[in-house]
């Protein structure tokens, strides 16, 4: 009750995109000034499909004067939001949930990588790459960051209207810095979790990454440890070694329980607004393009920790097509292997079907001892999964010998003795 102790206040959560508009009624005594009860709930939005908004306009003066002023704002906002800003090749888009027979296919899954998750942290790195700016290496995105499309139709223009629609909220860009150990625990809180341990609704948020950074999972292992390999520029992570992160504040600051981000350390505010560094990007980078390659892959390897030439690898793979809008759906990997001298050899091609494969490769006979590595390429989308891979050193075979021709025996008792050591000699080489 608000004004006792504890001073508790009513609170009501109105939805998204004004779904419903709160009301707090406060009952209050005219003598003490004090409050004695509340009611708090929301208010459903009277629209057009419920009455004609010209009806609504006729019935209440205030109605009237709201979109006078509301018509106004909308015109004098078109004069800017109708600028082009640049243009897009294809549709630039959130994951969609696919289409079932009952329901069309609907945007924002926020638990599945995206185009446009990935072009907004590319966009990160390239705003906030300048050292006076923070330096960032790697962009970071959170899925619900993302609230429109790009849309090619009708003829591939990205208005300002368009482009502020993708990024709303006027965050301001940061920097920090996480170790590798750091960053795999931000890819593992992707896991969701709340402070108290509890699972929110929803359970995955897949983050936007920049193309310079690939990573596996295993969604089966312990949380914790379902992060199975990171790259960064096409190298393994270093756990120790400190990567600046360029982000949003609301992430920076630990938002949607990527709480690791809170232990970044020399973080700073660039200044930059996400509006601003979105729509000077889309101008520098005249038109943009879909990436299909994704930058997470499951991976479940059941290849022996260490291997041998002529030993088989074996790799469950799956989560290979993206479902933005436009993606391909991906037939085949091209398998390589590189190992540790780089002699690269090719392994021929697996099919794939509904974005997964079973990987089953050989080691090549004369691969290098050491760590080598599985390169598989999707032919369609140009995603690339690596896993490494330890060549034991073979233990070398000594050759066999040439048989000498069967010795005679010889007839005196010197020539006999010697005759024994050849024969000897000449049995145990046929035996090789």
């Amino acid at each position: 009750m608000p004004g006792v102790e504890g001073k508790t206040r009513p609170i009501v959560q109105t939805g998204n995109y004004g779904e419903f508009i709160g009301q707090i009624q406060l009952t209050i005594d005219t003598k003490t000034m004090s409050v004695t009860g509340y009611k708090a709930g929301n208010v459903k939005r009277t629209t057009s499909t419920d009455q004609p908004a010209a009806d609504l306009v006729a019935k209440y003066p205030r109605v009237a004067a709201v979109k006078t002023i509301v018509d106004k704002a909308l015109a004098d906002a078109a004069v800017v939001g109708n600028q082009p800003v640049g243009k897009v090749t294809a549709d630039i888009t959130t994951a969609f949930t696919p289409a079932t027979a009952t329901t069309p296919a609907s945007r924002d899954d926020r638990s599945s990588e995206s185009t446009l998750g990935n072009l907004v942290a590319d966009s990160l790195v390239d705003s906030l790459k300048a050292p006076e700016l923070g330096g960032a290496e790697i962009g970071v995105v959170n899925p619900g960051g993302l609230r429109n499309e790009l849309y090619y139709a009708p003829e591939g223009t990205i208005t300002y209207a368009e482009a502020n629609a993708v990024l709303p909220f006027v965050n301001n860009l940061w920097t920090t810095s996480l170790t590798g150990e750091q960053f795999k625990t931000l890819l593992e809180q992707q896991w969701q979790t709340n402070p108290d341990g509890t699972v929110p609704s929803r359970a995955y948020q897949q983050l936007g990454l920049s193309k310079n950074v690939n990573y596996t999972y295993d969604a089966g292992r312990a949380a914790g440890d379902r992060i199975t390999s990171i790259r960064v520029n096409g190298a393994l992570i270093d756990p120790a070694k400190s990567y600046r992160i360029g982000t949003f504040s609301f992430l920076a600051t630990g938002g949607d329980n990527f709480r690791i981000f809170k232990s970044g350390t020399d973080t700073k505010d660039s200044g930059l607004v996400d509006r601003d560094a979105w729509i000077k990007y889309l101008q520098a980078h005249n038109p943009v393009s879909p990436d299909f390659a994704r930058r997470s892959v499951a991976v479940v390897n059941t290849t022996a920790a260490e291997v041998k030439g002529g030993d088989a690898i074996s790799l469950a793979v799956s989560k290979l097509d993206l479902t933005s809008l436009g993606s391909p759906v991906n037939t085949s990997l091209r398998a390589e292997f590189t190992d540790a001298k780089g002699t690269v050899t090719s392994l021929g091609t697996v099919p794939v079907s509904a974005g997964a494969a079973t990987v089953d490769v050989t080691v090549p006979a004369g691969a290098a001892a050491g760590t080598g590595t599985l390169v598989l390429t999707a032919v369609e989308s140009g995603t690339v999964v690596k896993a490494s891979v330890l060549v034991a050193a073979s233990t070398p075979v000594p050759p066999k010998c040439t048989p000498p021709v069967k010795p005679k025996r010889p007839a005196d008792l010197v020539g006999q003795a010697n005759y024994g050591q050849a024969m000897a000699a000449y049995r145990h080489c046929l035996k090789g």
